[in-house]
């Protein structure tokens, strides 16, 4: 999976989503270039249901960290993890 597959997927499944529009990339400080996927595993979110996801990293000046970003594999959408900091 790379992340232009990744957005191509969470695009067609989720056309109202706007997580990698330019507009919301840039409000946070990031770019596509920027990211990669790092990972594949389950994570916990703040319902107690377990996804299994891609893990999708990247750096935001802005907040002046690396980010990760969660998308599960079959719905790919956003999963907000409850071990986020």
């Amino acid at each position: 999976m790379t992340v232009y597959e990744l957005k191509r997927r969470y695009q067609e499944a989720n056309p109202e989503g706007h997580f990698f529009d330019k507009e919301t990339l840039r409000f946070f400080g990031e770019n596509l270039s920027g990211m990669k996927i790092t990972g594949r595993g389950y994570v916990t979110d703040y319902l107690a249901n377990a996804h299994e996801c891609y893990e999708l990293t990247g750096y935001s000046p802005l907040l002046g960290r690396k980010t990760v970003h969660y998308f599960d594999t079959t719905t790919f959408q956003l999963v907000y993890s409850v071990d986020e900091n």
